[in-house]
């Protein structure tokens, strides 16, 4: 709805977003345009002649049990 769009942020398809609630440190890269709400970080516009998308995922997926136990109680 558009009352929703007000409150997220648009994303584009292979931008990386982070979940900071809940499965905390979990990334994803979208596979489309989409929206996001505050449960989420994202990383829009990444230059993939310094750094490439997927390595990026990677690199934080790898990361993902340390974010985990890095948040408090699913929230960082």
């Amino acid at each position: 709805t558009e009352e929703g769009e007000k409150l997220s942020r648009p994303m584009k398809k292979n931008d990386i977003v982070i979940a900071v609630s809940g499965a905390c440190g979990l990334p994803a890269i979208l596979n489309c345009d989409c929206c996001i709400h505050d449960g989420f970080a994202g990383l829009r516009d990444l230059n993939n002649s310094k750094i490439l998308t997927e390595y990026l995922y990677y690199v934080l997926l790898s990361k993902n049990k340390w974010l985990f136990k890095s948040s408090n109680w699913g929230y960082f």
